[in-house]
C-alpha cells in the first residue's frame, strides 16, 4: 500500500512539474510569436521608409542643377539691381 501511494504520489509530482513545464514551454511560444510579428511589422515599416526616402530624396545632380538655377536668378536679380541703382544714379544727377 505504501508503495502505491509513493507512486501515485510521484506520479502526481512528476504530471504536475510536467503541466508547469509545458505552460511555460507555451508561454515561451507565445512569446516568441509575438516578437516575430513585431519584428515583421518593423521590417515592413523600414522597407517602406526606404521607398519613400528613396522616392522624395533629392539626388546630387538634382541639388546641383536646382543650386545652378538659383545663383542664375541671383545673378538676374544683381543685374537689375545694378541697372536700377544706375537709373537712380542718373536721376539723382539731373
Amino acid at each position: 500500500m505504501t508503495d502505491t501511494l509513493i507512486m501515485f504520489g510521484l506520479a502526481t509530482v512528476v504530471t504536475l512539474v510536467s503541466t508547469v513545464f509545458w505552460r511555460w514551454v507555451s508561454s515561451i511560444s507565445q512569446v516568441q510569436e509575438k516578437n516575430g510579428n513585431q519584428i515583421d511589422t518593423v521590417a515592413a515599416d523600414v522597407a517602406a521608409l526606404k521607398a519613400e526616402v528613396y522616392r522624395d530624396y533629392q539626388s546630387k545632380s538634382e541639388s546641383h542643377r536646382d543650386s545652378e538655377q538659383i545663383l542664375g536668378m541671383l545673378r538676374e536679380i544683381k543685374t537689375d539691381v545694378v541697372r536700377l541703382g544706375d537709373k537712380m544714379d542718373k536721376k539723382a544727377d539731373k
